[in-house]
């Protein structure tokens, strides 16, 4: 069961007429991303108050879950529902949908969600930079540089993630709890407290869609 003060927090922001504006773009353009959005900014939520942070840090997360992939609108719908290896073309229109999403919300209220926004692949093995010329050591630079969006960056990196590996893609199935954990210490760069908190939540889910399962029989 979902705690209520985590929907609370969601539905609060997802009230905001500019994230009803977005949400309803990615919905209308691809729907699988639309719902990983959803599922992302619950998670940040979740992992905002395992680690304790404040209620303005928790909010920003929310934020940056719900709009973290505005910037695939700008990426054709037939790469992202692409069942195959993408190509050299196709992979740089993908890695460019951080940046994309930062030059995209350009709201105000928007200015600290979108400094997150473009740091969320840029704790990954193969980290996205924030510009696309940058190579992989000034990124790890970069990394060790005092950032006060730093901490919410990987939890969203870590939730980003996370959602990918559990849920269906076009690409591939849903993978077990052991699978998904196995991956992510190998590709997850940022603090692996992070991996622990939502593996245990995989496997809290897991057990529970088995009793809902056997008391639905």
């Amino acid at each position: 069961m979902v705690d209520q003060k985590l929907l609370g927090v969601l539905n609060h922001t997802l009230n905001n007429i500019n994230v009803k504006k977005y949400l309803a773009l990615l919905k209308k353009h691809y729907k699988i991303t639309y719902e990983h959005s959803l599922r992302v900014g619950l998670l940040c939520v979740y992992l905002g108050y395992e680690n304790n942070l404040t209620d303005e840090k928790i909010k920003l997360l929310c934020y940056a879950g719900l709009l973290h992939d505005v910037g695939k609108l700008s990426v054709q719908r037939s790469i992202l529902s692409k069942k195959s290896k993408l190509n050299k073309k196709e992979w740089e229109k993908i890695k460019s949908h951080p940046r994309k999403g930062f030059l995209k919300l350009k709201e105000q209220e928007f200015n600290e969600v979108r400094k997150i926004i473009i740091m969320h692949h840029e704790y990954c093995a193969c980290p996205y930079p924030r510009n696309c010329n940058n190579g992989i050591r000034k990124i790890k630079q970069e990394r060790r540089k005092k950032n006060g969006y730093k901490e919410l960056a990987q939890i969203l990196s870590a939730v980003d993630m996370y959602d990918a590996l559990s849920n269906k893609r076009a690409y591939h199935e849903p993978l077990d709890c052991e699978s998904i954990e196995k991956i992510m210490k190998e590709q997850f760069k940022g603090k692996k407290k992070y991996i622990k908190q939502l593996i245990k939540k995989c496997f809290v889910d897991f057990e529970n869609k088995n009793i809902t399962k056997k008391n639905e029989k």
